[in-house]
């Protein structure tokens, strides 16, 4: 689905954030053009906002972690990989930054809506209930 969607920097979202497993835990939350609803199959969604500070107000899902970049995409993101690379915490950073400073150079992406049907795997433990998902 990602790589059929038209977009340069294409990210897959879960709208049911409210209800996801992570809740407690560091989440990357986005703020889209359109909530999530059947029928918006077809039409264009962009991001308009991430990170996990989001006002619950503006959050229409929540970025699990994947993501498609054309070639012309994945230039543009290495530029900002090396933009970012010269600040002090770039260790530190996450992948919010990186999509923030995304959306503050004016690139435009696109998100898909995908229903749960994923897992967050993070250490160990997450890994030893994989095994019951």
């Amino acid at each position: 689905m990602l790589l059929e969607t038209d977009g340069d920097i294409v990210v897959a979202v879960d709208p049911n954030w409210e209800r996801s497993s992570q809740k407690g835990r560091y989440m990357e939350y986005i703020s889209a053009s359109e909530p999530y609803r059947k029928g918006l199959f077809d039409k264009p969604v962009r991001m308009k906002d991430f990170g996990p500070q989001l006002d619950e107000k503006i959050v229409t899902g929540e970025w699990f972690g994947l993501a498609a970049f054309s070639s012309k995409g994945l230039a543009v993101l290495k530029s900002v990989l090396a933009s970012l690379a010269k600040e002090k915490d770039f260790s530190q950073m996450r992948m919010a930054d990186v999509f923030k400073k995304l959306l503050t150079d004016g690139n435009t992406i696109r998100v898909v809506y995908v229903n749960g049907h994923w897992l967050d795997v993070d250490d160990i433990k997450d890994f030893t209930e994989a095994g019951v998902f």
